[in-house]
C-alpha cells in the first residue's frame, strides 16, 4: 500500500476523483497486489475506509464490485454503493480497535493549486449571444466579445445581443 496517485481518474480538478486503486497480484512482477491511497486523503477513517474497500479487491481480484465484493464490504460496514468507500458508522465500530492501536497516517494532505474538484475554468469555449427581443442565437469566442462587443442581431432596430457573463463576471452583458 503506498500513498500516491492512482492511474485513471486521479486528476485534480475533476468533477468525480478516484481515491484508492487496487492493482491484482497478476499485474505486478513480484505477484503482489499493490494499493494506491490518493495523496488528498489524509483523514484517518476516511482512509480507513479506503485502504479495507482497495484490500478487499485485492483479496477478491476477479470480483470487481459484484456480488462476493458486496457480501465482503457489508461484512465491515461498507454500504452501497459499493464502488464508493465511505468510513460509516458500522465500519467504524469494526475499525476503530485496530485503528486505536495504530500510530497517525504518516501523511498530511496534498494541497492542489486549485480546490480539488473544482471544474477548471473553459477557456475555448463558445460563448452564447442572444436577442432579447426575438431570441436570435449566436456563439462567438470569449477573444471577439472582449475586443469588438456582442454581436449586432440581424433583426433591424434591435441592437446588440445579450451574453453569458465572461470570467463568472455577471454584469458583462454588451
Amino acid at each position: 500500500m503506498t500513498c500516491g496517485f492512482p492511474s485513471k481518474g486521479g486528476e485534480l480538478g475533476k468533477k468525480t476523483r478516484v481515491r484508492g486503486q487496487c492493482w491484482s497480484a497478476a499485474a505486478s512482477e513480484d505477484r503482489h497486489a499493490e494499493i494506491f491511497i490518493s495523496p488528498v486523503e489524509d483523514d484517518r477513517a476516511t482512509v480507513a475506509a479506503i485502504l479495507a474497500h482497495e484490500m478487499i479487491h485485492a483479496a477478491l481480484p476477479d470480483a470487481g464490485h459484484k456480488r462476493p465484493f458486496q457480501i465482503a464490504a457489508a461484512s465491515i460496514g461498507h454500504k452501497a454503493p459499493f464502488t464508493s468507500s465511505e468510513a460509516t458508522p458500522e465500519f467504524m465500530e469494526w475499525a476503530e480497535a485496530l485503528l486505536d492501536s495504530l500510530p497517525p497516517y504518516p501523511h498530511r494532505r496534498l494541497n492542489a493549486m486549485r480546490p480539488v474538484a473544482q471544474k477548471k475554468k473553459q477557456t475555448a469555449r463558445m460563448i452564447k449571444c442572444e436577442c432579447a427581443e426575438c431570441g436570435y442565437t449566436v456563439r462567438t469566442t470569449r477573444k471577439w466579445l472582449e475586443s469588438v462587443g456582442a454581436p449586432i442581431c440581424p433583426t433591424e432596430g434591435h441592437g446588440r445581443m445579450q451574453h453569458d457573463p465572461i470570467d463568472g463576471n455577471e454584469d458583462d452583458d454588451d
